[in-house]
């Protein structure tokens, strides 16, 4: 695929000194194939003369051409395994079915005001791949890379392992992509496939069902928003966020900046003043009583809902989109 993350997978490939062809089905419109060899258009046999394939995460796999490279012996690896194997910097990474875009954004607000050499990519903004490049290019010190992660770049992981995996919750969602529910979770919890005693694991103690056995591969810290005797409170009010999805957002941001020992002064601090993202319940103006809020980011239900329950006042709902195969 010739899209952000498949442009930023060659581009890291060709500084490494890797013979790089780019093959996409569309135009690549990227100035970065003149430097490689590539193909737009379509898939020729050309994609099999390689060691390794590396697939953008926005292309499914069950098809003839896919099936192909198993039967050839060729790996194909997901554009996050390919960048993990060219850094030894921690590596913070987050799925879930909501909120991941908030929490990363949180954490790089956070993780910035303690270390220079921050990194936020994956699913947001810029490619791993690019980051890495960065990292080793101007052979960056002391760097952090904190990843946002989706089912579908989670699916090819061989040997990703980051230090800490955060999972923020499990509800339906992509059932275009995937045979079954479970199929779709399976892939999210790919992040814990490489984890042992020297990470984090933490998840959202209402899914603890899904993590049966996880204790004994590595260390566990769970979030809880009901928890009468936990070792954080959030005052709502103080917060430009709101509902308790984000709430539980927050409080894993929290146990993962703990770790790091950033102090709690900086946290308060960001917390408080942390304004929702583009699209992510995102006051838009109030004009004769009525307050507008944009949360188109809200692509499936369970995310809809919580847009809902978050709402204390009478509420009219536009809704639009498309079922994604349900």
């Amino acid at each position: 695929g010739g899209g952000v993350s498949g442009i930023g997978a060659a581009q890291l490939a060709f500084y490494l000194g890797a013979n790089v062809f780019l093959s996409d089905n569309k135009i690549i419109n990227h100035d970065f194939k003149r430097s490689i060899s590539y193909e737009e258009g379509e898939h020729t046999e050309k994609c099999y003369e390689c060691d390794f394939a590396i697939i953008s995460p926005g292309i499914p796999t069950n098809s003839l051409f896919f099936n192909q490279f198993k039967e050839r012996n060729i790996q194909l690896i997901s554009e996050i395994e390919f960048a993990s194997w060219y850094t030894n910097a921690p590596i913070i990474g987050v799925t879930g079915s909501n909120g991941k875009s908030t929490t990363v954004s949180i954490l790089d607000s956070i993780f910035s005001h303690e270390y220079e050499s921050t990194y936020m990519g994956g699913n947001i903004g810029t490619p791993f791949s690019v980051n890495v490049l960065s990292e080793n290019k101007y052979n960056v010190k002391n760097a952090i890379h904190i990843l946002e992660l989706s089912s579908f770049q989670l699916e090819r992981i061989k040997k990703f392992k980051p230090y800490i995996a955060c999972i923020l919750n499990l509800s339906a969602d992509h059932l275009d992509r995937y045979p079954s529910i479970t199929d779709y979770y399976n892939a999210k919890l790919n992040i814990t496939k490489n984890l042992d005693k020297e990470c984090y694991l933490i998840y959202n103690k209402k899914d603890e069902k899904f993590y049966a056995g996880l204790e004994q591969k590595t260390n566990i810290i769970k979030f809880n928003l009901e928890a009468s005797n936990a070792d954080f409170f959030l005052n709502n009010k103080k917060m430009k966020l709101k509902g308790n999805h984000n709430i539980e957002n927050i409080l894993a941001c929290i146990q993962i900046a703990e770790i790091f020992n950033i102090s709690k002064s900086a946290i308060k601090s960001i917390v408080e003043n942390f304004n929702p993202l583009n699209h992510r319940m995102e006051p838009i103006k109030t004009d004769d009583g009525v307050t507008y809020i944009n949360d188109s980011k809200a692509t499936n239900i369970k995310s809809v809902i919580k847009a809902i329950e978050s709402s204390e006042k009478r509420t009219i709902l536009i809704l639009g989109g498309y079922s994604k195969g349900k």
